[in-house]
């Protein structure tokens, strides 16, 4: 994940997540920041030092402590929206690692239009469709693969 954002007195943070280790890093106006632990950093230029903490994660919601002033990274997510955003996840019991991955790709789309619309049709009916078509794509792909292997 990658977002930039801005405070109140012009600067730009530049927040860099690996999905797959979760590792982060911060930019300030394209500088590196120096990282104290997991999930706080510090920076200093020539007028200033940035005390900067990074809160929530992407699933939740994120945000940005600078100097006590808090900055929304990611918007958070009412508990409705996430569990339906989640509805996918049964993919994962009923389809092992190929459920799984196909899920986790319709959770991630399910959490990006959740975040990016406030339409209440859309956040209802685009989760379920989304759902649905992750479900015959497994069953498409499993077929496939079934029909491959007994041949």
């Amino acid at each position: 994940m990658e977002k930039t954002v801005s405070n109140s007195s012009g600067n730009s943070f530049q927040i860099i997540e690996s999905v797959w280790t979760g590792k982060s890093k911060i930019l300030v106006d394209g500088n590196p920041t120096k990282k104290l632990n997991r999930k706080s950093f510090s920076y200093e230029s020539d007028d200033q030092t940035y005390s900067i903490k990074l809160t929530g994660n992407s699933l939740f919601g994120m945000s940005l402590d600078v100097n006590g002033e808090t900055i929304e990274v990611l918007k958070k997510l009412h508990p409705l929206e996430i569990i339906v955003s989640l509805i996918p996840v049964i993919l994962v019991f009923l389809g092992g690692a190929l459920g799984g991955l196909i899920g986790a790709g319709a959770i991630i789309i399910n959490l990006s239009v959740m975040r990016n619309t406030d339409k209440i049709l859309i956040k209802i009916i685009e989760p379920l469709a989304v759902s649905v078509a992750a479900y015959y794509l497994y069953l498409l792909i499993a077929t496939y693969i079934w029909s491959a292997i007994n041949l």
